[in-house]
This record gives structure tokens, C-alpha cells and sequence, in this order.
């Protein structure tokens, strides 16, 4: 998985996004990729982009996805309000 990463400069992508402040936004498999790191089922952890202070995780996995009702605090991109986001329990706070 790193190795294709590296290979298509796809993390760099996220990082110079975010340093030249562009808005990301990242659901599901996006915001992995905006953690600092993704632990596979095997234990093994990789470095994400970072962008986000968050670790993912693979190793003890848990079919729980589903769609939550949320609200922005502040304006963004996304507006005042967000009606619907993925949340899943493979992310945890760093």
C-alpha cells in the first residue's frame, strides 16, 4: 500500500493541498487519507498526510458505517449546515 502511495505522489497531493490552504474534504475512505496514520489488519502502520490528527485503523475492524445527522459550527466550503456525514468506527482520536 505505501508503496503505491509514494509511487503516484498521492498523499502529496492532500499535504500541498492543505499547506496552500485549499479546502479538503475527506468521507470515508477520504479521511483516512487525511489521518496521520492507517494501521492494517496485520498491525502494521502507515503515514497518511497528516492533515488531520487522527489514527485509522484496520486491526480489529467493525462493520459499522452509517450516516449521522451534523452541524458546522462555523462557515466553510460546505456552508452552515451539513445534512448528512459517514461516520465509522475504524477512526479513532488521536
Amino acid at each position: 500500500m505505501q508503496r503505491n502511495f509514494k509511487k503516484y505522489n498521492f498523499l502529496d497531493g492532500f499535504k500541498n493541498g492543505g499547506a496552500s490552504g485549499k479546502f479538503i474534504y475527506g468521507e470515508c475512505g477520504g479521511s483516512w487519507c487525511l489521518a496521520r496514520t492507517l494501521t492494517d489488519a496485520s498491525g502494521t502502520s502507515f503515514a497518511m498526510s497528516g492533515l488531520l490528527d487522527l489514527k485509522t485503523t484496520f486491526e480489529n475492524p467493525k462493520l459499522s458505517l452509517g450516516y449521522r445527522l451534523g452541524e458546522l459550527t462555523t462557515d466553510c466550503p460546505l456552508g452552515k449546515r451539513v445534512k448528512r456525514f459517514v461516520r465509522t468506527n475504524s477512526t479513532t482520536l488521536a
